[in-house]
C-alpha cells in the first residue's frame, strides 16, 4: 500500500444561514437578535482556530485487528479527521461559562466545518482508491457499525497523535471531542463507491443534514389501512400530512406536547429524545413514538389512534334570542360558518323562512400546524403560509359544497356566506402575511369588514358574496364581536360578561354604555393541550369526572371507553382532586402521586389514562390566566362581582361545563355562578343574527366602536393578580 496522507489545506465557502439552520434559529425566532450579536462577536475568532485536517492511511486487517465486519486480509482505508484542540476547548468553554447561545452556536460552526469536510474529502478518497484499482464496499462508523474499541486501531494506523496531537480515553472518545474517524472497507469491484455517512445507520436522527432513502410505511387507522412514502429527511408525521391524513400535533411538531404518538407495529422506529421526555418507558417499549420525531429509515407498519380525528363533538347550537327577524321575500339561502382555531362549526338556511335546513361541522385541518394561533403563526412565517391558507380554503369549501349537494341547492341559489373567526384565522383565509402578527406590537393586516366574492376565495362558480365579520384587535376578532353581539351587548342595559373558554381565552365585559375586552394567555389546556392524555370533545373523551372514596366514576363522550380527558374534565378532575386533597391548594400532588400522577383509567395494552402534575400546573396557568383578566376589566370598569348582571359562557367547551367546579378551583367567582348562561356557540349565533334581523351592520359597528381592549401585558396589577389566582 502507500503512505500515511495528511490534508490540512482546505478552503471553504461559509454561509451564515447554513450555520443557523443548524440550530433552527430563523429571522422571526425571538432569539434570532441575540443569536447575530454572538455570532458577529464570536465568528471571527473561532473561524481563525478552526484547524480542519484529515490523515488517511491504506491497511490490511490483520489476526490482531480482525473483527466480524474486517476479517483478516481485508484491504481498508484508515480516516480521521479533526478541526482541531482549540476549537473544541472554545466550545466546551462557551458552554462551561453560562454563555449557552455562543455555545451553540461555535458547536454548529465546528459541525458546519465537518460536513464542508466531508463533501471535501470524499471526492479526494475516491480518486486514491481510482489510482490503485479499488473500490469502496462500504463505511463503517463506531458504535453503530464496528465497536468503539476500534477506534483505538484508527488512532493508531493513521499515527494521529504523532501528526495532530489527537490523544484517546479509555473509554475509546478522541480528543479532542471534535474529531471522528472511520474505516473504509476495500473491495476488488472498482464499480463500488460507498464512500459517504450511512444516515439511516446513525443515531442523530434529528440532524439537519440528514439523508436516507424513502420508506414505505403501512398505516393502520381503526378498520382502515394504507400505505403511504416517507421520504428522505422526511418525518412521519410530515409524511401524513403529505397524504390528506391530519393527525394530532399541538405543538406545531416541536416535539413537546406528546400528542402525535403512533405505534410500531412492525419494523423498527428509533427512540428519539423527544419520545423520552414525553413517553413513559412502559410505552416506548410497547412501540409508542412521537410522529413528529420519527424517521424511518427502513420499511414499518404503524399504528394511529383514530380517537382525535372522528366523532369530535362540535358546537354548532346558540341562542337565537327571539330576535324579530328581517327576512327576504325570495327564494334564496346563505350559509354562516364559525372558522375555530380547532373546529369549524357552519349551517345553511333559507333566507325566506329563517330555517336552518343544514348543519355541518369539522375539524379545523390547520390543526397540523400547532394547537393554538401562536404555534399556526410561527409556522406561516416558517413558510406554511399557503400549506395554511389551503387547509382552510378546502375545509370551508368542503362544507360549502356537502351541505348544498344534500339538500340539492344549487350555487347560483346562494345568496350569501357570512363568515367568524379569530384575526388569525381570517388572515390564514385571506393569504395575509402573518409576520405582523408574531412580533411586537402585534399589528394586524385588516380587521375591517371584508366583502368578495366566493369565486375570489373558493374558486366556485358562482357570484355569491362572501362577508367576513370585523374584529376588535389583532386578539379580540371577527369571533368575538359576533358573539357579543349574538348577545346584545350594544342592547344590554347593565354590566354583563362575556367569557370564550377556547385556546385564547377572549374576556369582554359592559353593555351598550361601553365594552372593555382583552385576550388571556390562556393556552390550549381547556381544549385537551398541553396536558398529558388530553384530548379534544371526540367520542369517548371523558366530560365528567366524581372521585368518592377510592372509587372514580367517569362520564364520557357517547358513553364509550375513555380515550382521553376534555376541557370540562379537566375541571371536573381538578375539583375533584382538590376536594379529596390529592391536591392541596397550591397544587401540589400527594407524594404517591408526584411522579407518575393519578390514574382515572386504564385501558388497552395496560395504557393508563392520568392526570399528571405538570397537568395540574398547566390547568393553574390557564385558570388564572382567566380569571386574572376578569379581575382586571372588573377593576378597569370600576365595578364589583355583584354588580355584573349576567355571564355568558361561550364556545364548545363552555356547554358542557360543571359551573360549580368551575367556580370551586377558582376560574370565576362564587357570585357568578348563579348568573351564568351556557350561551353555546356565539361566533355563530352572531353571523346568522348578522343575516337575519335589521340593523345588523349598525349594531355591529356600535359594538367596535364602544370597545376599547385592554392589554393585560401593561397593567402593573396583572402579575400580581395572576399569582393570587394560581393557588386553588
Amino acid at each position: 500500500m502507500i503512505s500515511i496522507m495528511m490534508i490540512n489545506d482546505f478552503s471553504f465557502e461559509i454561509k451564515r444561514e447554513d450555520i443557523l439552520r443548524l440550530i433552527d434559529c430563523r429571522e422571526d425566532s425571538p432569539v434570532f437578535g441575540a443569536v447575530m450579536e454572538s455570532y458577529e462577536e464570536i465568528s471571527h475568532d473561532l473561524f481563525q482556530i478552526i484547524k480542519p485536517a484529515i490523515i488517511m492511511n491504506f491497511g490490511i486487517i490483520d489476526d490482531s485487528t480482525a473483527c466480524a465486519q474486517l476479517p483478516s486480509g481485508t484491504k481498508v482505508l484508515y480516516v480521521i479527521a479533526t478541526i482541531g484542540r482549540d476549537a473544541s476547548k472554545t466550545c466546551t468553554e462557551l458552554f462551561k461559562n453560562g454563555d449557552y447561545i455562543g455555545g451553540m452556536l461555535a458547536d454548529a460552526m465546528a459541525n458546519y466545518h465537518f460536513l464542508l469536510m466531508e463533501n471535501i474529502v470524499n471526492e479526494i478518497v475516491k480518486e486514491e482508491c481510482r489510482k490503485i484499482n479499488m473500490g469502496i464496499a462500504v463505511r463503517l462508523e463506531a458504535p453503530k457499525d464496528i465497536s468503539m474499541s476500534f477506534q483505538r486501531i484508527i488512532h493508531k494506523q493513521t499515527d494521529s497523535a504523532g501528526l495532530l496531537g489527537i490523544n484517546i480515553t479509555e473509554g475509546n472518545m478522541f480528543d479532542p471531542v471534535k474529531t471522528i474517524g472511520f474505516v473504509l472497507k476495500l473491495s476488488d469491484d472498482i464499480s463500488l463507491c460507498n464512500v459517504n455517512h450511512n444516515c439511516s445507520n446513525c443515531d442523530s436522527i434529528e440532524c439537519k443534514f440528514r439523508s436516507v432513502p424513502h420508506a414505505d410505511i403501512t398505516v393502520i387507522f381503526g378498520n382502515r389501512k394504507f400505505i403511504m412514502s416517507c421520504n428522505a429527511g422526511e418525518s412521519l408525521l410530515e409524511a401524513l400530512i403529505r397524504n390528506k391524513y391530519y393527525h394530532n400535533a399541538a405543538c406545531g411538531g416541536m416535539g413537546t406536547c406528546g400528542k402525535c404518538r403512533i405505534r410500531v407495529i412492525e419494523g423498527n422506529l428509533d427512540i428519539s429524545q423527544a419520545d423520552r421526555d414525553t413517553i413513559n418507558f412502559d410505552d416506548i417499549q410497547h412501540g409508542c413514538r412521537l410522529a413528529c420525531k420519527a424517521y424511518p429509515g427502513k420499511d414499518c407498519t404503524i399504528e394511529l389512534d383514530s380517537g382525535y380525528n372522528s366523532d369530535f363533538t362540535i358546537v354548532a347550537d346558540y341562542d337565537k334570542n327571539n330576535d324579530e327577524m328581517c327576512l327576504k321575500t325570495d327564494n334564496k339561502y346563505a350559509i354562516v360558518i364559525d372558522i375555530g382555531t380547532t373546529t369549524i362549526a357552519s349551517q345553511l338556511f333559507a333566507m325566506k323562512s329563517g330555517e336552518v335546513i343544514r348543519t355541518y361541522t369539522s375539524l379545523n385541518s390547520q390543526r397540523i400546524y400547532g394547537a393554538d394561533v401562536i404555534s399556526r403563526i410561527r409556522a406561516s412565517n416558517q413558510g406554511k403560509s399557503e400549506p395554511l391558507k389551503k387547509a382552510i380554503v378546502s375545509d370551508l369549501k368542503k362544507c360549502i359544497m356537502e351541505m348544498l349537494s344534500a339538500e340539492g341547492i344549487s350555487l347560483h341559489e346562494l345568496l350569501k356566506i357570512v363568515i367568524s373567526g379569530n384575526t388569525t384565522m381570517i388572515h390564514f383565509l385571506m393569504g395575509y402575511s402573518c409576520i405582523s402578527l408574531g412580533v411586537s406590537p402585534f399589528t394586524p393586516v385588516n380587521i375591517d369588514r371584508i366583502e368578495v366574492l366566493a369565486s375570489d376565495i373558493f374558486g366556485i362558480n358562482s357570484e355569491c358574496k362572501v362577508i367576513i365579520m370585523p374584529g376588535i384587535s389583532t386578539y379580540v376578532g371577527g369571533d368575538i364581536v359576533s358573539g357579543l353581539f349574538c348577545c346584545n351587548f350594544d342592547t344590554l342595559k347593565k354590566p354583563s360578561l362575556f367569557i370564550d373558554l377556547g385556546t385564547n381565552g377572549e374576556i369582554a365585559l359592559g353593555c351598550r354604555d361601553g365594552i372593555l375586552c382583552t385576550s388571556t394567555a390562556a393556552g390550549p389546556a381547556f381544549e385537551g393541550g398541553n396536558i398529558t392524555c388530553g384530548t379534544g370533545s371526540v367520542s369517548g373523551a371523558i366530560c365528567g369526572v366524581q372521585l368518592i372514596g377510592d372509587d372514580v366514576k367517569l362520564a364520557t363522550i357517547g358513553h364509550l371507553p375513555p380515550k382521553g380527558i376534555c376541557g370540562s374534565g379537566i375541571i371536573d378532575i381538578a375539583a375533584e382532586l382538590l376536594k379529596e386533597k390529592i391536591i392541596d391548594s397550591s397544587g401540589l400532588m400527594e407524594e404517591k402521586f408526584f411522579n407518575r400522577g393519578f390514574a382515572l383509567y386504564k385501558g388497552l395494552n395496560d395504557r393508563e389514562i392520568l392526570i399528571t402534575q405538570k397537568d395540574v400546573r398547566e390547568i393553574q396557568l390557564a385558570k388564572s390566566a382567566i380569571r386574572s383578566g376578569v379581575d382586571i376589566l372588573i377593576k378597569h370598569y370600576g365595578i364589583n362581582y355583584n354588580d355584573i348582571d349576567a355571564v355568558f359562557f361561550a364556545g364548545g367547551f363552555g356547554y358542557t361545563v360543571n359551573l360549580h367546579n368551575t367556580a370551586y378551583i377558582g376560574l370565576i367567582p362564587d357570585e357568578f355562578i348563579e348568573k351564568t348562561e351556557i350561551a353555546g356557540n356565539t361566533s355563530l349565533g352572531g353571523v346568522f343574527k348578522y343575516l337575519t334581523v335589521e340593523h345588523s351592520l349598525s349594531r355591529i359597528e356600535k359594538i367596535i366602536t364602544n370597545s376599547r381592549e385592554v392589554n393585560l401585558s401593561g397593567e402593573n396589577d396583572f402579575n400580581e393578580l395572576f399569582m393570587g389566582n394560581i393557588t386553588f
